[in-house]
């Protein structure tokens, strides 16, 4: 039988969060943040997340569904603090590591006319990359590249 007040016991509500997608250097990403109850997984609607670090510096607020979506682009390797608050809760965190881009671009020359008797060419092809639409030298002239990675540059012979 106890005597004496009865004892007491505090439990907060903690958030939890859970990521979708893979980080890059210079790749723009949609990641998808999920905020749930610690415990039974309540989505939970009107939380405030915030991602900083490796150049990026973001804020959004989730729907009915706990959901809150972002295009992350990271400026640099490193990592990025996904921080989650609602008032009534415990906070939640969690790092995300950013990775360096090891997919190398791809560049594609198309044949030249030849043989030819003018002092230039016009050299033409497509380059690719992950990280976005690269920079072309030909001979050490940068040549124009479009937003589909068709490049076009004049050089001397």
């Amino acid at each position: 039988m106890l005597h004496g007040p009865l004892p007491y016991f505090d439990s907060g509500k903690g958030l939890g969060l859970t990521l979708k997608g893979d980080l890059v250097v210079g790749v723009e990403t949609e990641v998808t943040v999920k905020v749930t109850e610690a415990g039974p997984n309540f989505p939970v609607a009107g939380a405030e997340v915030t991602l900083y670090g490796a150049g990026v510096d973001l804020a959004g607020v989730t729907d009915g569904d706990g959901v809150v979506k972002f295009l992350v682009k990271p400026t640099e390797a490193g990592e990025i603090l996904i921080t989650v608050a609602k008032d009534g809760y415990v906070p939640g965190k969690t790092v995300v590591v950013v990775g360096a881009d090891t997919i190398a671009p791809e560049l594609s020359v198309d044949k030249p006319v030849s043989p030819t008797n003018k002092p230039t060419v016009t050299i033409t092809g497509i380059a690719t990359d992950n990280a976005g639409v690269p920079t072309v030298l030909v001979n050490s002239v940068e040549a124009t590249v479009d937003a589909d990675g068709k490049f076009s540059a004049e050089v001397s012979l």
